[in-house]
């Protein structure tokens, strides 16, 4: 069983980088709302420090990472690389459909491990 699987590190995850997570649906736009308005208010960009992404799309980014390179994609390798890991708006506008897929598709326990 994976460590992640054990109830209390699974839930000092949840209540550190989403207390949402049991009732979001993937994405959750009061967190990344609420990660704006900090970031502004702290003199910083809109995604600078706090980001406001859910476990899910933190997952949905790690598995862009996980995935190989494919020359036949129309980017070059350092475009893939820098792709998988901007952390602007775009990025995060392209993680929202992964991240709803992986919550149609797999439990809330499942993205967890």
């Amino acid at each position: 069983r994976h460590a992640i699987g054990r109830p209390v590190l699974r839930d000092a995850i949840v209540a550190t980088e989403d207390r949402r997570f049991w009732r979001h649906f993937g994405v959750d736009p009061v967190g990344i709302a609420g990660a704006i308005r900090i970031n502004l208010a702290e003199g910083r960009g809109p995604l600078e420090g706090h980001g406001g992404s859910t476990i899910t799309q933190q997952v949905a980014k790690l598995l862009c990472l996980g995935n190989p390179y494919d020359p036949d994609s129309g980017m070059t390798e350092a475009e893939y690389e820098e792709d998988c890991r901007e952390t602007t708006l775009a990025r995060k506008i392209k993680e929202v459909p992964f991240a709803l897929a992986m919550e149609l598709k797999y439990s809330k326990e499942e993205i967890l491990t």
